[in-house]
């Protein structure tokens, strides 16, 4: 395909924005409960909150962090995040959060890209036929006419073609004839 037309088809597709993405800082634990002084949960340990949150999956996370303050800033706390990514080079220079932040934006592009694959491979393959594939014909169908037909086995001409057919072949049959009747006899004595 070339290059005009995948552009065109890359153009077709419906634009998306990338995904929203806010970044704040990591709240220190002192922070943390000042924050939860004034919550209800203030009577909930803070390491307990944590453990809790740990097994909420992410879309979860960002709605608790939602809710109110303190959660926001046990939330932001690298030991949820920290489940949530793999190892990475870059452990020692960014936050768990943000490390899962840029995966999720990596992932976001791929998806772009892989709609674009998508919509190339629809765009070329709709002219080729569809629907139930069936097997083919049980007898081969040849088209009507005249056609040179192979020699196969010793067969010069295809069976159909006249009322007498000589097939040449490449054994003697007396001989062969003979030599199964001696075999014959010897085998029943």
């Amino acid at each position: 395909m070339q290059w005009s037309s995948k552009r065109k088809i890359t153009n077709e597709l419906p634009r998306r924005s990338p995904p929203k993405i806010t970044w704040q800082h990591s709240w220190s634990s002192d922070e943390t409960k000042d924050g939860l002084e004034n919550s209800h949960f203030r009577t909930i340990p803070t390491e307990v909150m944590l453990d809790i949150f740990k097994y909420l999956s992410v879309h979860d996370l960002g709605n608790v962090s939602l809710a109110c303050r303190s959660f926001k800033m046990i939330v932001d706390q690298d030991e949820i995040w920290k489940l949530k990514c793999k190892s990475s080079t870059k452990l020692h220079s960014k936050s768990y959060k943000e490390i899962y932040i840029d995966w999720m934006y990596e992932k976001y592009l791929r998806n772009i890209e892989l709609e674009e694959v998508e919509a190339h491979y629809h765009e070329t393959s709709m002219h080729v036929a569809c629907g139930m594939r069936s097997r083919p014909p049980q007898y081969p169908v040849r088209p009507e006419g005249k056609h040179r037909f192979e020699s196969i086995g010793g067969f010069k001409q295809h069976p159909n073609e006249s009322q007498d057919m000589t097939i040449d072949l490449s054994v003697d049959v007396n001989r062969t004839a003979l030599e199964l009747i001696s075999l014959l006899k010897k085998a029943l004595q």
